[in-house]
């Protein structure tokens, strides 16, 4: 469950991973907003040195909101990942997280949850 921007990245996105047989049906495509990106910039003479760039502020996956979230849908599955970032966008971001992690509470899921820490040298 996410939102990609009506742009040439969520295109790709949804493409490729439709081809590896990803369920797509709870992706939901913005107009409005473009697909968030993260690009690491590595410096191949100093590689512990790279640099993470992030565009994600106004993106489509940070208009995320807890009506976005399906109790069916997530009850579908075993588990459920989540990411750190996610909360972190936007409070109806942080508020579609908590939801999903009661759901998965109620249902009796596994829940997954990568913190995202990039400690920094």
């Amino acid at each position: 469950m996410t939102k990609v921007g009506s742009d040439e990245s969520g295109s790709l996105i949804i493409s490729t991973l439709r081809g590896e047989g990803a369920d797509f049906s709870r992706v939901k495509v913005d107009a409005d907003a473009p697909t968030g990106l993260h690009f690491i910039q590595r410096h191949h003479l100093v590689p512990e040195a790279s640099t993470l760039v992030y565009y994600r502020k106004g993106s489509a996956a940070s208009k995320m909101s807890p009506e976005d979230l399906g109790e069916d849908y997530v009850s579908r599955f075993d588990r459920l990942l989540i990411t750190g970032t996610t909360p972190a966008l936007d409070e109806r971001c942080a508020q579609a997280v908590s939801k999903s992690y009661e759901i998965a509470g109620r249902r009796g899921l596994d829940v997954i949850f990568d913190t995202n820490i990039r400690i920094r040298p």
